[in-house]
């Protein structure tokens, strides 16, 4: 799927996060356990990512683009349903 997606970052950004705004829907239908436990999933996994983009021996590791992704605002947090 992410092989699909644009090389430039202002181009891939906002396709991401509608596909996974798309999610919130489907969560809402699952169960609530497994909802809360994927989306904690994906913020662990955001957070890797966003920490693998840079920085110099851990210090500043999160750009100051990652941080603005990497809370995943397009999804609703199942908790809060």
């Amino acid at each position: 799927m992410i092989q699909g997606f644009p090389l430039r970052k202002s181009q891939r950004t906002p396709l991401l996060k509608e596909s996974l705004s798309n999610l919130n829907p489907i969560l809402k239908k699952v169960d609530q356990n497994f909802a809360k436990e994927f989306y904690k999933s994906l913020l662990e996994i955001a957070t890797e990512i966003a920490k693998s983009s840079g920085g110099l021996l851990g210090l500043n590791s999160v750009g100051d683009e990652e941080a603005k992704h990497m809370n995943l605002s397009m999804l609703k947090d199942p908790a809060k349903y």
